[in-house]
């Protein structure tokens, strides 16, 4: 089956070419919109949403959600249980759905030639919303530093010191810190 997913997405970026890119980075944008919209509802209502997501889950088929965790998907928005106050827009998890977005968001620094734009500025925020070790890292420490590399390599030197400030200040944060932690100390278990 995984053979069969890698054969399909290979096929598909060779003929999409480099509009792969592009249509990746309009839908992870559309998504965004959609988990936006739903996340607000997922923080005051998470019952009732769950129970609609659930709902429509089982009405597309094998889309049916598992009875034995509280997870719900709709293909273009989940719920997770485990992560109430995170957004996992369309992927299985805040994580997962994260990374999506910051390729997206790469994507579009990119393509907009390093321009601050509305597109963007929905990415940002969706990422925001996931509260996602990897993405925050990512997103508050290599975006800026690959921005600063393509934009201005004589500002960079300037920020190094902000740079470590704002990583040690990031690290305070509890989601941060003890999931850092708990990871590196169970690598060898994975």
């Amino acid at each position: 089956r995984m053979l069969l997913i890698f054969i399909l997405s290979y096929m598909a970026v060779r003929i999409l070419g480099e509009d792969f890119l592009l249509l990746y980075e309009k839908i992870i944008y559309v998504l965004a919109i959609i988990s936006l919209i739903l996340f607000p509802f997922q923080i005051l209502f998470y019952k009732e949403l769950y129970k609609i997501v659930n709902v429509i889950s089982y009405l597309i088929p094998n889309f049916g959600s598992r009875e034995d965790i509280s997870f719900a998907n709709i293909f273009v928005f989940s719920i997770n249980g485990d992560g109430i106050a995170r957004n996992s827009g369309f992927a299985w998890e805040p994580k997962g759905y994260g990374n999506f977005l910051i390729i997206a968001i790469i994507i579009n620094i990119v393509q907009n030639k390093f321009k601050i734009n509305k597109k963007l500025i929905v990415l940002i925020v969706a990422t925001l919303t996931t509260i996602s070790t990897v993405a925050y890292l990512i997103l508050f420490f290599l975006i800026p530093i690959f921005y600063m590399l393509n934009v201005n390599k004589s500002y960079f030197l300037l920020f190094i010191p902000f740079f470590i400030m704002a990583l040690l200040l990031t690290f305070q944060l509890p989601f941060m810190q003890k999931k850092i932690e708990r990871e590196w100390k169970g690598r060898y278990e994975y």
